[in-house]
């Protein structure tokens, strides 16, 4: 199966929404100007099924922050840190590539709260045009809104 990223321009920034990456999908990562990975599933999911990418990353040059969510779950660590941090890359026009397994629960559920958060406008049907599969469960969307709040 071919490597597929799905882009949303946000700010001066793009987001760039995948499934897990494999070792060998990095170099698509270079070739698209990745500034930050950020990996969502849990660090036993990684190695089970992509145990080489952390290295490949690091060799890349490519920086990786870690937000483990179990699948089909919702956060329970610090998101208001590291959603600063986030912000902060898109600010300068950075890319910043967010994944799960499979692109579309977790992956979904963090992209649509960093985009309520920066205040874009139909965040939803944006975010569902270029990753229709965005947000899985009825939890990680009452996560996700409460940006609004």
């Amino acid at each position: 199966m071919a490597f597929e990223l799905a882009e949303i321009a946000m700010g001066r920034g793009v987001l760039g929404l995948c499934a897990l990456p494999q070792a060998g999908d990095v170099a698509a990562l270079q070739a698209w100007r990745t500034d930050l990975v950020l990996t969502l599933v849990e660090q036993a999911e990684a190695v089970a099924l992509s145990p080489d990418l952390e290295g490949a990353l690091v060799a890349a040059g490519i920086a990786q922050r870690w937000f483990e969510i179990a699948d089909y779950g919702v956060p329970v660590g610090d998101w208001a840190g590291l959603s600063g941090d986030l912000h902060a890359v898109l600010k300068v026009g950075g890319r910043v590539v967010i994944h799960c397994r499979g692109g579309c629960g977790r992956t979904g559920m963090i992209a649509l709260r960093f985009m309520e958060e920066a205040g874009e406008a139909d965040a939803l049907a944006r975010l569902r045009a270029v990753r229709p599969c965005a947000v899985e469960t009825e939890a990680q969307m009452d996560w996700a809104l409460q940006a609004r709040d």
